[in-house]
């Protein structure tokens, strides 16, 4: 396929949409998987901590935000601590 189809093509997915609908699958991937690591960091929080489900999620929520952090970015510490500790 030459350059200036491939840019056709392109021109046409934008005008129709598909280039939005990509971004909004990203996003949709990218909460999929920060939610993966929330869940993850609660499950080490609750066992670790002996935490209900609820706490350890309110733990991280209050960590986050005196911390001025994304609470994504917590669970990740909690996960990347936990298996520096094994």
């Amino acid at each position: 396929m030459s350059a200036a189809a491939v840019w056709l093509r392109s021109m046409r997915a934008v005008t129709n949409g598909s280039i939005s609908l990509t971004f909004a699958g990203l996003s949709v991937k990218s909460a999929l998987s920060d939610r993966k690591i929330i869940d993850r960091a609660k499950g080490i929080l609750m066992k670790v901590k002996n935490l209900s489900e609820e706490e350890a999620y309110s733990l991280m929520r209050s960590t986050a935000m005196r911390e001025k952090k994304k609470i994504v970015d917590i669970a990740q510490s909690i996960i990347t601590a936990a298996e520096m500790l094994k």
